[in-house]
C-alpha cells in the first residue's frame, strides 16, 4: 500500500473512520442489549473502544491542520482559532449537559436513561459541577476533554515549532502519570490526544519515511499490524464475553481497564488498533464510498454535530419504546437510532444551530 504525501483520499479515509466511530457511539449510548450490532461495537467493553479512536482522530487532525498546514501562520492567529474553538466546545458542553440532564429528570421515559449522580431538580449543584468539569452527561462527555485540549494546543504547537517535540512528549507522559495518581480524567487522556497531534504535525515526514521503505518491508509491517490487531480483538472478545469470570481473563482484562482510570496498555493498544483501522479504511476506500458513503461520510464530516445531537434521537426512542431483551427488537432500534441521527444532522435548522 503506497503512502506518499498527504492526500484528499488520506483525509477522506479519516472522515470515514470517524463516521464509523460515531455509529459505534450511537449504538453504545442507546444501550439496548442483546443487539447484533454489538459485533461492530463491542458494547464499549473490549480492551479498546470507539472513544479512544474518536479522540485520536481529533488529535491527529488538529496536529496536521492547525500545526503542519498552518505552520506559516503567526502563532497568535492559530491560537485565536483554537481558543475560539475551545470556548465553543465548552459552551455547548455546558448547554447540552444541562439540557439532557433536565430532560432525563422530568420526561416520562419508558426505557432506561443515563442518570446523573445529582439529586433530581438540584440545578445549582448540576450547574456548578458542569461549569467546573466535575460532572458531564454521558452523551456529551468528551466535549469537556476537547475544550481543555483545544485550549492547551497552542502550547503544543509552539513547542513543535521550536523543535521541542521531546519536551512535549515528556510533558504528556508526566500529565498522564499525575492524572493516574490524582485520578484526574483529562490528564489521563492527554496522551490519547496530544501524541496523535505530534504525529499529525509530522505526518508528511512519517509518510515520506513509509514511502522510502521497500514494497516487501511495507507489506510485512502491514500484515503484522493487521494480524496483531485481529488477534487482540479476538482475544479481547473471548476474555470479555466467553470467559469473563476466568481468573486469567480477569487478570488480562485489568491491563486494559477503563473502569476507574485509563490504563497505559489500553492507550498503547488503542494506537495500534487505530493505525490498523485507518490503513484498512484507506485501502477499502473505493468500496466504502460505493456502499456506505451515504452514511459514514456525513457522520464523519459533521461528527461534532452528530455527537452533540444524537442524544435527541435516544430520548425519542426512550420515550416511546420500552426496554426488551429481544435481540431482533434491539437491533432494529439500533438501526433506527443510526438513521434517526443521520436524518437529524442533515436538517438545515440543526446545521445552522449546532456546532460542526
Amino acid at each position: 500500500m503506497q503512502m506518499s504525501k498527504p492526500s484528499t483520499n488520506r483525509l477522506l479515509a479519516l472522515d470515514y473512520l470517524r463516521g464509523f466511530f460515531i455509529v459505534v457511539i450511537i449504538i453504545d449510548h442507546l444501550w439496548r442489549w442483546p443487539n447484533l450490532l454489538a459485533a461492530f461495537t463491542g458494547e464499549g467493553r473490549l480492551w479498546v473502544s470507539a472513544a479512544e479512536g474518536f479522540v485520536i482522530i481529533s488529535g491527529l487532525l488538529v496536529g496536521y491542520i492547525r500545526g503542519y498546514k498552518n505552520r506559516e501562520l503567526p502563532l497568535k492567529v492559530v491560537s485565536k482559532k483554537l481558543l475560539s474553538r475551545a470556548l465553543l466546545l465548552y459552551v455547548w458542553f455546558v448547554i447540552m449537559t444541562l439540557l439532557y440532564t433536565g430532560i432525563v429528570w422530568y420526561a416520562p421515559f419508558v426505557a432506561a436513561m443515563p442518570w446523573m449522580e445529582i439529586a433530581k431538580g438540584d440545578w445549582a449543584t448540576l450547574t456548578w459541577q458542569t461549569i467546573t468539569f466535575i460532572t458531564a452527561h454521558t452523551w456529551v462527555h468528551f466535549l469537556y476533554l476537547y475544550a481543555i485540549f483545544m485550549a492547551l494546543t497552542p502550547i503544543a504547537i509552539w513547542l513543535l515549532r521550536k523543535n521541542a517535540a521531546i519536551v512535549l512528549v515528556i510533558s504528556i507522559l508526566a500529565s498522564f502519570i499525575v492524572g493516574k495518581y490524582l485520578n484526574i480524567e483529562w490528564l489521563e487522556w492527554t496522551p490519547v490526544f496530544f501524541l496523535p497531534a505530534i504525529a499529525g504535525y509530522y505526518l508528511p515526514t512519517i509518510q515520506s519515511w513509509w514511502s522510502g521503505l521497500s514494497a516487501r518491508a511495507r507489506q510485512v509491517q502491514l500484515w503484522s499490524l493487521h494480524g496483531f490487531t485481529l488477534l487482540t480483538i479476538i482475544a479481547s472478545t473471548i476474555t470479555t464475553y466467553l470467559i469473563p469470570n476466568n481468573q486469567t481473563a480477569i487478570w488480562i482484562n485489568d491491563f486494559f481497564s477503563k473502569e476507574f482510570t485509563l490504563d497505559f496498555w489500553r492507550i498503547i493498544l488503542a494506537f495500534i488498533w487505530f493505525t490498523s483501522f485507518v490503513l484498512a479504511f484507506h485501502h477499502l476506500l473505493p468500496w466504502l464510498e460505493k456502499r456506505v458513503g451515504w452514511l459514514l461520510l456525513p457522520f464523519g464530516t459533521q461528527s461534532l454535530t452528530a455527537y452533540v445531537a444524537h442524544g435527541f434521537i435516544l430520548i425519542i426512542l426512550g420515550l416511546v419504546l420500552i426496554d426488551r431483551t429481544n435481540i431482533w427488537y434491539n437491533t432494529a432500534l439500533g438501526i433506527v437510532a443510526i438513521l434517526g441521527a443521520w436524518m437529524l444532522i442533515r436538517m438545515p435548522l440543526v446545521q445552522r444551530v449546532l456546532p460542526r
